[in-house]
């Protein structure tokens, strides 16, 4: 759904990223992926990929369970919104 909405102009870029080494369990992460809006708007604006939900997976059913079954097996989640700041 994001490449969809990066074809649409929605959003500019995506990118993801791994470490490179290993830390504790409690810390670990494997991926972190940072997606740059077109505008605040369309970051906060869900329904966005509506349209492209039903395209992809016709079967709403089997998507609610198979994204269910997907934050079940998620130990943590964190959202955090970033701002680029200027290095003068």
């Amino acid at each position: 759904m994001l490449k969809k909405l990066q074809e649409k102009g929605d959003i500019l870029s995506i990118r993801a990223e791994t470490p490179v080494i290993h830390s504790g369990e409690d810390t670990r992460w494997d991926f972190k992926v940072a997606i740059t809006f077109k505008t605040e708007h369309l970051a906060l604006d869900y329904s966005i990929v509506d349209p492209f939900k039903k395209q992809l997976f016709p079967d709403a059913e089997a998507y609610s369970k198979a994204e269910q079954h997907r934050f079940e097996l998620v130990i943590s989640h964190w959202d955090v919104p970033v701002e680029t700041l200027p290095l003068n």
